[in-house]
């Protein structure tokens, strides 16, 4: 099952991470606020009345707060996390490798205390 089909399934309503979730706002940089935008489209978006147009728009939110997450620097592992969660769609999707994005996997290795590979 694709991340498409998941979607108009519903599998994603029962997402293990409610919006109050203990801990998701414990520690409040620029990730985690637009994280919890991010999230909050997220838990919305197995909604069956939009139509193809309003979907594809929505999918597009979506993404424009993916890529400002992505642009962002990591101030904790949390905020890492949070990138690798909205990145995949909670795994949904693949999570990019090292040579395709360096600068996350960096971020990765600083906050474990290891030096990058490549």
């Amino acid at each position: 099952m694709n991340r498409r089909q998941l979607l108009a399934a519903g599998a994603l309503a029962a997402s293990p991470l409610p919006l109050s979730a203990k801990g998701l706002h414990s520690t409040d940089t620029p990730i985690q606020t637009e994280f919890r935008a991010w999230y909050a489209l997220w838990i919305g978006a197995d909604d069956a009345s939009r139509t193809d147009e309003e979907n594809a728009a929505y999918a597009d939110r979506l993404l424009e707060i993916e890529d400002r997450i992505g642009d962002l620097p990591a101030k904790t592992p949390q905020d890492v996390i949070a990138k690798m969660v909205a990145m995949t769609g909670f795994g949904y999707g693949g999570l990019p490798d090292e040579r395709q994005c360096p600068a996350l996997w960096a971020e990765a290795m600083a906050h474990v205390r290891l030096a990058p590979i490549i």
